[in-house]
């Protein structure tokens, strides 16, 4: 089964092109909202928020390089404008609240957050209702690798930090989905960096899986619009 898989972030130490020989997607083919932590003074917000003048900002420059794009959280005047304006994007729709559904057209995915306690529904939930491959996962978390098996009929995509930064930490992930630390001066940092995308690459295909293209998600999703 075919699933497209982002690995976000910045290109600092030279991995991305890597990756994308994997078969991964990377930015700026693929393009977050910056849906961070705010702080009012010194105190963080409650819940995260998106820089949405950065992220028109970038989606300004980038322009045709972007091909998948999360909709600013909650902004929901923008659901409307930027597929209208920029209609060559597949855009993800971060759903925090059930009623959010109803905003979600056709020729977007299903963006469920992977914090429980950014949403207000649960995964079988959201599954089920839907009942086809139309659900992203925002930020897969590593405790969250049985998702994809488990809700392999809804799970079009995901985007996940994980396999990037374990070097941070002095690991790396292992092929059957496990993360082991690495003895000091085994290997360099941007090895360790290496070898974790490449078994990451190597555990989802003994998932089952094979990675998808940008090029093929957008295809998917337009033919599933005109079939209905």
């Amino acid at each position: 089964m075919k699933i497209a898989v982002v690995l976000p972030g910045t290109d600092r130490h030279g991995w991305m092109g890597h990756a994308e020989r994997l078969g991964f997607i990377t930015y700026p083919t693929f393009l977050d909202c910056f849906f961070v932590p705010r702080k009012v003074g010194k105190q963080k917000k409650e819940r995260p928020e998106p820089d949405v003048e950065r992220f028109l900002k970038r989606l300004k420059e980038l322009g045709r390089r972007v091909k998948i794009a999360v909709l600013p959280d909650f902004k929901h005047d923008l659901w409307e404008e930027l597929p209208r304006k920029f209609d060559w994007i597949v855009w993800i729709a971060p759903i925090h609240e059930w009623r959010e559904l109803e905003l979600v057209t056709d020729r977007m995915i299903i963006g469920v957050p992977s914090r429980q306690q950014w949403r207000n529904y649960r995964l079988y939930q959201i599954a089920d209702e839907v009942g086809e491959r139309r659900l992203w996962i925002l930020g897969l978390m590593y405790s969250q690798l049985s998702w994809l098996r488990q809700f392999s009929h809804a799970i079009i995509g995901f985007d996940t930090t994980f396999p990037a930064q374990l070097y941070w930490r002095g690991c790396v992930f292992t092929p059957d989905g496990r993360i082991v630390k690495t003895p000091k001066g085994v290997m360099t940092s941007y090895e360790k960096l290496l070898t974790s995308i490449r078994n990451f690459r190597e555990y989802l295909e003994r998932c089952g899986f094979d990675l998808m293209s940008a090029d093929e998600l957008i295809s998917l999703i337009r033919s599933k619009c005109s079939s209905n």
